[in-house]
């Protein structure tokens, strides 16, 4: 892994804070791909906090991967606790990552309500994060 210098966390906790910003917006969609969109948000906010958390921590690139369970793993060796609550939320949305990417049949697809509530746990989680990070 590359060195990576005492800003760089900043750059992904802006780019956190963005995700955060587009999901808001999305909420004003009420179609099938807003739900995708939304929820595609969600995982990107939780990845680039996780990745923030990890370059705060440890001062190196954070490894090459969209696996949250497996960034929130890193994480933890650093300090970062989640409940079993909040590790659920990873496994979902990394479940979801995936099968958003490329054309699914809908039933497998999250409603506009389950990306809500994704986007909510996904935020929830960002303030977690960002209130470790100074």
């Amino acid at each position: 892994m590359q060195k990576a210098n005492s800003a760089d966390w900043k750059d992904w906790l802006r780019y956190a804070e963005d995700d955060k910003e587009h999901g808001e917006y999305l909420k004003g969609f009420a179609s099938e791909g807003a739900a995708k969109a939304i929820t595609l948000t969600s995982h990107q906010l939780v990845e680039h906090s996780l990745k923030a958390f990890y370059i705060y921590k440890t001062k190196k690139l954070p490894p090459r991967t969209h696996d949250l369970s497996e960034l929130a793993r890193l994480c933890a060796s650093y300090g970062l606790q989640l409940s079993e609550d909040e590790k659920s939320t990873l496994e979902t949305l990394h479940g979801f990552y995936i099968p958003l990417r490329y054309p699914q049949p809908a039933e497998t697809l999250p409603t506009k309500e389950e990306a809500l509530q994704l986007l909510a746990e996904a935020s929830a989680l960002f303030e977690k994060i960002r209130s470790q990070l100074k």
